[in-house]
């Protein structure tokens, strides 16, 4: 059985049927599906771990960790949040822009780092990615890359 098609998302709704779009992907939810996966990966990039070790209460609170983490990705894919999506980007920036210092050995980090911030993406979508293969099994190429 299958739903009705959502926009931007050509894939029928069935339960079996893979979501084919990176919003397809989203509007899954999906990146619940690989959060601790990703989690664990962002942090062993040693700038990203130093950042969090020192500056981010996650631990204390990580279902307020995940729904940022969901808003941004929601913000930044979905077509119908595209009006909250410089609110949210911002809101991220202006998190992250005091995030800096040295690691324990004295190497720099700083969450403004363009490859800090392209790993974390990384393994948002490698978690996400991951946890669609499982569910869904291999795309073909063409489709992969799409996504």
């Amino acid at each position: 059985m299958t739903g009705p098609a959502v926009p931007g998302d050509p894939a029928p709704r069935g339960h079996r049927d893979a979501p084919l779009t990176t919003v397809g992907l989203a509007r899954e939810a999906i990146v619940l599906a690989g959060a601790g996966a990703a989690i664990l990966l962002q942090v062993a990039h040693r700038p990203v771990g130093a950042g969090v070790a020192r500056h981010s209460d996650f631990a204390a609170d990580p279902v307020k960790r995940l729904r940022h983490t969901l808003q941004y990705v929601y913000a930044a894919v979905l077509p119908e949040a595209s009006g909250m999506r410089d609110a949210v980007t911002g809101r991220v920036r202006a998190a992250h822009r005091p995030v800096s210092g040295t690691d324990g050995g004295g190497r720099p980090y700083s969450a403004a780092d363009p490859q800090a911030q392209l790993w974390v993406t990384a393994t948002l979508y490698r978690a996400a990615e991951e946890a669609r293969w499982r569910l869904w099994g291999t795309l073909d190429d063409a489709r992969s890359e799409e996504i």
